[in-house]
């Protein structure tokens, strides 16, 4: 047996089992656009441990407290008008309740990608991790026992330790972050690992004595990013960049105490489901 969040669950006789943390709202719709079939997005009996994590109720108002004009370009009108979100909210208070070895969280005013970054850093000692996701941001947390089964190829070729500094300073357009004017990836292919951890100590405003009179981040910048730098607005936005695509600190036990179920093995009452709903 395996012990988790209070729980324990049969598990097949291996030394380490696989723990599957699904970035609910990502993994469902791309399964949605693809057009699969329920029975093959959600397994009733899953052998090892899934955690189905949501975007909770105010997701964004966090970062928005921060930067009003987080993820403010995307379209939200499409996904209502698809009848993805109607499908999405199925899936989380019809189906998975019925499933053995699966739970679903959702806490309020909590981003789903905070939540899997608190669990990978609970459970990584113990056991590996498989995300399935293909969001970038998760590339930040693989290492030896945690991996995403759907690497995105967008940040490929940044290191997972660096992908925080590179979307503040290059910018990530799916949230809305800019990043330095004028500063792209040619700019960062070229930063050495001292520039970098310069850079992340003038982020943290935590100046070391070796950077002198706190400029060392700006040695080598070219013309436009150097300007738009030296305007201190700008340098605390960066600062704001550098919060917002950090993984924000999630209250774990009250995770678990209010906004995790389990759910409970019922196949008749998991293909009354995929009846009322016309689902294969």
């Amino acid at each position: 047996n395996t012990h988790f969040g209070g729980y324990f669950f049969t598990q097949p006789s291996f030394e380490v089992f696989m723990l599957h943390i699904y970035d609910a709202n990502n993994h469902i719709r791309r399964a949605f656009e693809r057009g699969d079939s329920v029975t093959d997005l959600i397994n009733l009996a899953p052998t090892e441990v899934s955690i189905w994590v949501f975007d909770g109720v105010g997701a964004k108002k966090p970062r928005l407290a921060l930067y009003p004009e987080y993820k403010a370009k995307r379209n939200v009108q499409a996904a209502l008008d698809s009848g993805f979100f109607d499908f999405l909210r199925a899936i989380e208070t019809d189906l998975l309740k019925h499933c053995k070895n699966t739970f679903v969280m959702k806490q309020p005013c909590m981003e789903a990608d905070d939540v899997i970054a608190a669990l990978v850093e609970q459970y990584r000692a113990s056991q590996q991790i498989l995300i399935h996701s293909n969001d970038a941001d998760f590339q930040a947390l693989v290492d030896e026992n945690v991996s995403v089964s759907d690497r995105s190829k967008k940040l490929a070729h940044v290191e997972p330790h660096d992908i925080r500094l590179y979307k503040t300073l290059v910018g990530d357009a799916s949230d809305n972050i800019g990043g330095i004017e004028g500063f792209g990836d040619g700019k960062w292919q070229v930063l050495t690992e001292t520039d970098k951890e310069a850079w992340r100590c003038f982020l943290k405003e935590e100046i070391p004595e070796w950077m002198g009179d706190n400029l060392y981040p700006l040695n080598g910048l070219t013309k436009k990013p150097l300007e738009w730098m030296k305007v201190t607005d700008n340098q605390q936005l960066l600062r704001v960049y550098w919060q917002i695509v950090g993984f924000l600190p999630v209250n774990m036990q009250e995770l678990s105490d209010k906004y995790t179920s389990v759910g409970v093995y019922n196949p008749a009452k998991f293909q009354e489901t995929l009846d009322k709903f016309m689902w294969s």
